[in-house]
């Protein structure tokens, strides 16, 4: 892969990354998951309550995941689509 192909790709799913950390869903799931971390620490931890952290931690991975991997296809179809034109005017 050409270098400046790659680094303009790292430099995209960067800001990406960046961004999916801003998702309702995300901030609120991370709020809860504090919540969750300071009754933990307060109460020496029950299973209820590790059961609970580990739950929203894993729907927090899987949300942010999810968009990372859509705004990779949406990214993807843009790329193939302007690849396409490109080749049709030449």
């Amino acid at each position: 892969m050409v270098s400046w192909i790659r680094e303009a790709l790292l430099i995209r799913f960067d800001e990406l990354s960046a961004q999916s950390e801003k998702i309702n869903e995300v901030t609120v799931l991370k709020e809860q998951l504090y919540n969750l971390e300071k009754d933990l620490l307060n109460l020496s931890g029950t299973n209820s309550s590790v059961l609970s952290l580990i739950d929203l931690n894993t729907q927090l991975l899987s949300i942010q995941k999810e968009w990372l991997y859509m705004k990779g296809v949406q990214d993807g179809i843009k790329l193939r689509s302007f690849l396409l034109q490109s080749e049709e005017l030449q």
